[in-house]
């Protein structure tokens, strides 16, 4: 995860969710590749690193206050995430996930699509079309 950028216009683009945390509440949660964290209200603290026994061994804290934004580092593996309340009001967080490719039944979609294009394009075979046929 890179460091907090400064405060950005709130935008929520599919798919993407709020985590409410309550005054010194804490919660883990799993952000999946390319996943960004916005602080919406309040100032959270954000422990990333690996996941042992339910805990995450913290490699980085970072603070980030109301507007402030923590962004992929380009890892393309999920990341554990421990959010922490510092305050004594309410903050929400909101998650926003990558927009994910297309489903694999609209990928075969798609390209059965495509192969049937390409199909109707071929020229078509007559019977007496003459192809295949040597003119004596």
């Amino acid at each position: 995860m890179q460091s907090p950028q400064s405060p950005t216009a709130f935008s929520a683009p599919p798919p993407s969710y709020t985590l409410p945390l309550g005054a010194g509440q804490h919660r883990l949660t799993c952000l999946p590749p390319g996943a960004t964290l916005q602080v919406l209200q309040g100032s959270v603290e954000v422990a990333t690193g690996p996941l042992v026994y339910g805990q995450v061994l913290t490699t980085r804290r970072q603070a980030l206050h109301a507007g402030d934004m923590l962004q992929p580092d380009g890892q393309e593996m999920a990341t554990w995430v421990h959010l922490r309340n510092m305050g004594t009001a309410p903050a929400r967080v909101l998650c926003t996930e990558p927009a994910t490719g297309p489903s694999a039944a609209a990928w075969l979609r798609q390209t059965w699509r495509s192969i049937q294009r390409w199909g109707n394009a071929l020229p078509r075979r007559t019977a007496g079309s003459g192809l295949g046929r040597t003119q004596a």
